[in-house]
């Protein structure tokens, strides 16, 4: 039941992408943390995998969309563990360059054929050695990935060589906490 739930909101993601009706809530999140708590969660329900974590402690933020980031973030957590062996390490990084977040998830999994990279974020592709039966999906995940991250003004690529793991990157923008300053108020004479 909960994969073929997944399997009808993906479908309804892409619908909404293709009508361009796919809503971006706006509001400021503290990235570094964002990533922290996404991994932890996702280690707490994935115990046969290591984590390694390397994410600046910054307050910087991204303006976007909690619920459609947290769907990137996980996406990617999902398959590098979907796609990569038990008890192997799944390391996650957030670097800050100049006004971005590069933000990366890399495996040490089965990799992707050279021949197939640049159709990994196309609709329902499924790469020629991965099999429906052992792995699931319709091959909509990077796509509606791409879109999101996009939406939100950044880009995603992906590294991988066949049989040694797979690295894929995105940006987005990072702006500096808006503090709201208060003013004090002239004091009423008497």
């Amino acid at each position: 039941i909960d994969r073929m739930s997944r399997l009808i909101l993906e479908l309804l993601d892409v619908s909404r992408i293709e009508t361009g009706r796919l809503e971006i809530r706006r509001e400021p999140i503290v990235w570094a943390q964002f990533v922290r708590d996404l991994v932890h969660r996702q280690h707490t329900a994935i115990s046969d995998r290591r984590f390694h974590v390397s994410i600046p402690d910054d307050g910087r933020i991204v303006t976007g969309d909690r619920d459609r980031l947290e769907q990137v973030l996980a996406n990617l957590l999902e398959n590098a563990v979907k796609y990569s062996p038990d008890g192997s390490d799944v390391t996650v990084t957030v670097e800050e360059k100049a006004d971005s977040f590069v933000t990366a998830v890399c495996d040490r999994g089965i990799g992707i054929p050279t021949d197939e990279l640049a159709q990994v974020f196309e609709r329902f592709h499924r790469g020629r050695h991965v099999s429906s039966t052992n792995y699931g999906g319709l091959g909509l995940g990077l796509y509606i990935t791409k879109q999101i991250v996009e939406r939100h003004g950044g880009t995603i690529w992906v590294d991988s060589k066949e049989g040694q793991g797979t690295t894929f990157y995105f940006t987005l923008p990072a702006e500096e906490p808006k503090h709201v300053t208060v003013q004090p108020t002239a004091m009423a004479q008497t």
